[in-house]
């Protein structure tokens, strides 16, 4: 498979892409192959995953840079995944590797011409990856509420590529806002739409929001498709955007075999697939902008309907997806374009307190004892563990201490703590 398409060299400038828009480099539909973990700890299988992406015509692959306590309390237990119930501390515990290995993955997609990217999902593996110098970073929507994490992120001046499932649209209003208190400026970050469940119904979607939000919060949005189907939803999705003018920029769940030990395998494409689905936008990106050159007006009317919002610009987005996607019924397009207004999806709806960061002790905490980062942690709680004080609500380290005994892992929440009395 390597060696039949020629390496090219990833353009870069002094210190990596400044801007999304450099990031993206003129190409009207980005591709990121969202290999996650599914190399189990295995260079030789993240070499396989680099290729298999490159040969498909991916622009990034995408790997998660994982440190178990980063992410959970050891205390999480058991939690049902595309592959069954699965100890995930533990899980996450035997993916961790050094940095030497992320450097090595690295090297061979400069080697390859293709784009690396990683997740890092806390202050040290945010350093960790700071350190190779990536040109973006992305960052998972569980973590959109982790400002030590979106800190460590943002100091390192490069674009910010963010997933926002599990999320209010007030949410997106805050994490706009303290974007722009850390120095990120619209031009240096991109949203990326999802729905946070494995695998997600395509109904669901409710692609609108690439243009509801885009107009609303002045930023990129693409999508991050967790959906079993390999194209439609991301050619669905590439006609909004193009009614917006916007680039597209789509993360889709990748694996060599669905049938892997990968948390995400069952539910990700395989290269056969992520190569049909090149093929699929290849041949669709310039059918679109050839049919909106002839037909201006369909991108002038739809701006004109989305200020209003509404059943014209539901029609208008039907209409124009169903002229250039006519395999796809039109029920189903709308059903999938939705309308537009922010909201958690149904299947969201009951983890949006245990996905998300929230302030939990990591060791037992006595009474009177000053909360800091020794004592707690912004961790997910999953499905086994109450959440506490949500991630983003009070800067509290080091100026509060406990007004009860606190267990390991129990979570903390507003009434454990009190003011630190100032002199």
């Amino acid at each position: 498979m390597a060696g039949r398409r020629p390496a090219r060299k990833v353009r870069s400038r002094r210190g990596g892409a400044s801007t999304v828009k450099d990031l993206l480099g003129g190409r009207r539909a980005f591709v990121i192959a969202e290999a996650g973990t599914a190399h189990n700890g295995s260079l030789k299988a993240g070499r396989e995953l680099i290729d298999a992406a490159w040969h498909a015509g991916a622009a990034a692959v995408k790997f998660q840079w994982v440190i178990a306590r980063e992410i959970l309390h050891p205390r999480t237990g058991a939690v049902d995944l595309p592959g069954g119930s699965i100890p995930l501390f533990e899980k996450f515990r035997s993916l961790e590797r050094p940095a030497s290995f992320y450097r090595s993955l690295q090297a061979h997609c400069q080697r390859r011409g293709i784009l690396f990217l990683c997740t890092p999902f806390g202050p040290e593996s945010a350093r960790l990856l700071g350190a190779l110098k990536p040109r973006a970073v992305k960052i998972a929507s569980p973590e959109l509420n982790f400002r030590t994490l979106l800190a460590a992120a943002a100091g390192q001046g490069k674009p910010l590529i963010i997933s926002t499932g599990v999320t209010t649209f007030e949410d997106l209003v805050k994490l706009r806002r303290r974007l722009w208190a850390l120095g990120v400026p619209a031009g240096q970050a991109q949203l990326l739409h999802c729905v946070t469940q494995y695998p997600a119904r395509e109904m669901e979607y409710n692609l609108l929001l690439l243009a509801t939000l885009h107009r609303d919060l002045r930023l990129g949005v693409g999508l991050s498709d967790h959906t079993t189907d390999p194209h439609f939803l991301p050619l669905l999705a590439y006609t909004v955007c193009a009614l917006t003018n916007q680039a597209f920029v789509l993360e889709k769940h990748f694996t060599l075999d669905k049938r892997g030990a990968g948390l995400d395998d069952p539910i990700a494409i395989d290269p056969e697939e992520l190569t049909g689905l090149l093929a699929g936008l290849g041949d669709l990106v310039p059918r679109t902008q050839d049919f909106l050159r002839r037909e201006p007006l369909w991108r002038k009317d739809f701006t004109r309907a989305l200020e209003a919002r509404g059943a014209v610009m539901k029609r208008i987005a039907r209409d124009f997806a169903h002229r250039l996607l006519p395999e796809y019924d039109g029920a189903r397009i709308a059903a999938a374009l939705g309308d537009g207004v922010k909201r958690l999806a149904p299947c969201e709806a009951p983890n949006y307190h245990t996905t998300r960061r929230s302030l939990r002790a990591i060791r037992p905490i006595a009474y009177g004892e000053r909360l800091s980062a020794k004592n707690t942690a912004w961790l997910r709680s999953e499905k086994n563990l109450a959440p506490g004080l949500p991630a983003g609500e009070a800067e509290i380290w080091g100026l509060v201490t406990a007004t009860r005994s606190l267990a390991d892992g129990e979570a903390i929440r507003e009434g454990d703590f009190t003011p630190v009395a100032r002199r």
